[in-house]
């Protein structure tokens, strides 16, 4: 049974694993969409940052389609350098080494191990972390970070589109369910205390991007 080899080859790796009918890519495309017409997301930054994703546009895949969403983990690489006579170290923070890379090892593994080469697969471009939460795989703190248990924050999202008529999963997720938080986030307030811009918020799950150091320092 393809979702006993999925789970036995997800445990195996250390993985979390989550499957979910491909109808839950449309209620988080419809949701994100929804936040740029309210205006809870700035039209220049949804062009620029988060219109490229394709979600089920251009899948080569045939017939009843699946997603299948794996958190990988990721830990935190050191990287030293010398200055002035000291040596420092600078933390690179989880997903920023061999992101893109990461997809396609994980996609050949799985279909190496997990799949077999009759069943289509193929990686899958939509918004991965509002995705996981929709699929119960992740939660999100305040900080709009995701978190998985076991892994904490260490680790990467990886998702894929799987064609086959073996059903999977039970549904998917119902259109309009609110992203789940951790169950410290309503009384936990150390993250928005920490922030030196107030790009965190009390009142609602998005930060305020245009106040972000992390958006402002990658562009």
């Amino acid at each position: 049974m393809l979702q006993k080899r999925l789970k036995e080859w997800a445990a195996a790796r250390g993985y979390g694993l989550a499957v979910a009918d491909s109808a839950v890519v449309g209620s988080v495309r419809r949701k994100l969409e929804d936040r740029r017409a309210s205006g809870l997301i700035d039209a220049a930054f949804f062009e620029e940052y988060l219109a490229k994703f394709r979600y089920l546009e251009g899948s080569s895949i045939k017939g009843p389609k699946w997603v299948i969403m794996v958190t990988v983990p990721s830990p935190t690489s050191v990287l030293s350098f010398k200055l002035a006579g000291r040596t420092i170290d600078a933390l690179i923070p989880p997903t920023y080494v061999r992101y893109n890379a990461i997809f396609q090892v994980v996609l050949d593994d799985m279909t190496r191990n997990a799949l077999g080469g009759h069943i289509e697969a193929e990686i899958l471009k939509a918004p991965l972390k509002s995705l996981a939460v929709h699929m119960g795989l992740v939660s999100y703190g305040r900080n709009n970070i995701s978190y998985a248990a076991g892994l904490g924050s260490y680790y990467q999202l990886c998702a894929y589109l799987v064609g086959t008529r073996e059903r999977l999963a039970k549904g998917s997720h119902k259109a309009g369910e609110p992203e789940t938080r951790l169950d410290r986030c309503p009384t936990c307030t150390a993250c928005v205390k920490a922030c030196p811009t107030g790009a965190i918020r009390e009142d609602r799950v998005l930060i305020s991007y245009e106040r972000c150091f992390t958006l402002l320092a990658g562009s």
